[in-house]
């Protein structure tokens, strides 16, 4: 979450009185976020944003196990940046799951790390990275 309060701050470097929390693992609630911030102003912060290594990740986005594919969970990602886009109200996403450990960018298991895979560089192309 420290990450995310940090895109968040320079994304609104002003501040704001408001903010809204949507978890992406509750569809419902990230959509019910969006009247609120639009009549507020507000900000959203998107949380938990994830796709496992499989096969077809946007399926079931929260569900790890299957057949392994680093292309379907990149493609994923590049489906959902593609439509949040640069809106102003989005004031970042906290992206599941990354690991600060040695071994965070292990290979050929069907779960969440996006390190050392294909899903990294489309989520720092996002960000203004790599």
């Amino acid at each position: 979450t420290e990450t995310a309060e940090l895109v968040s701050r320079l994304t609104f470097p002003e501040g704001a009185d408001t903010v809204y929390i949507a978890t992406a693992r509750d569809y419902a609630d990230a959509l019910s976020a969006g009247p609120g911030a639009v009549s507020e102003e507000a900000p959203v912060l998107l949380t938990e944003v994830g796709f496992a290594a499989k096969k077809e990740a946007w399926r079931e986005p929260h569900i790890e196990g299957g057949d392994y594919s680093e292309d379907d969970q990149a493609a994923a990602y590049e489906a959902l940046f593609g439509a949040l886009g640069r809106q102003p109200w989005l004031a970042g996403t906290f992206v599941w799951k990354a690991f600060s450990a040695p071994g965070g960018d292990r290979r050929g298991e069907s779960d969440f790390r996006f390190q050392g895979r294909q899903a990294e560089r489309v989520i720092g192309k996002y960000y203004g990275g790599r």
